[in-house]
């Protein structure tokens, strides 16, 4: 029994052998292209962290430069009325009504600019639609039309409420009223000869 026992051992040690120099053959070759492609997978890792990396700082960039319009959108109505009431005023006041309407006046337009101001701090500015742009769909928002004779069509008659924008990106459009094209009574008539001719 003890002699078989080293016999054993030898056939092991020589099919360990054997085995050993079949992966020292094959091994080159594999390794080659085992290496290569954890190269490929590390440098596709590296490169998607990379990716991720940029796409987060500009997602923050974003909500850094863009958090204040969540916060200035409802003041935007706000203004308005500072604006609005500026411009209303009584048809007939007394002496003493006229000098507390400008104390008024006053301290509204006070009010109206450090609001503003404080807003243009915070790259918050005003659009404004004056008689004779030319319509832009990005900035204006047209709710009426109207032919006006000195503004052509396409253009914008008058601004009604005016827009804001944040930095580049719009929070709220000017509201204007447009000029449209006005039909001539020539082009009527003219249509309606055609249309005489052809019957």
């Amino acid at each position: 029994m003890s002699e078989k026992t080293p016999m054993k051992d030898k056939k092991k040690k020589k099919t360990k052998e054997g085995q050993g120099a079949k992966k020292a053959q094959v091994a080159p070759e594999s390794r080659g292209a085992e290496l290569d492609e954890v190269k490929d997978k590390l440098l596709r890792a590296l490169a998607e962290n990379e990716n991720n990396r940029r796409r987060f700082e500009r997602e923050l960039s974003e909500k850094v430069t863009y958090a204040h319009g969540e916060f200035a959108r409802p003041l935007l109505s706000v203004l308005d009325g500072f604006r609005q009431a500026l411009v209303d005023e009584a048809e007939t006041l007394t002496s003493q009504d006229q000098e507390r309407l400008v104390r008024s006046r006053d301290m509204l337009q006070a009010l109206l600019r450090e609001m503003e101001q404080a807003f243009t701090q915070f790259g918050i500015k005003r659009i404004e639609a004056k008689k004779g742009d030319a319509f832009d769909y990005r900035l204006h928002e047209a709710v009426s039309e109207s032919v006006a004779e000195d503004v052509a069509a396409g253009h914008v008659v008058a601004q009604l409420r005016c827009g804001y924008q944040l930095h580049d990106r719009l929070l709220r459009p000017s509201m204007v009223v447009v000029c449209k094209a006005e039909v001539r009574d020539g082009d009527e008539t003219g249509d309606k000869g055609d249309e005489a001719e052809k019957g």
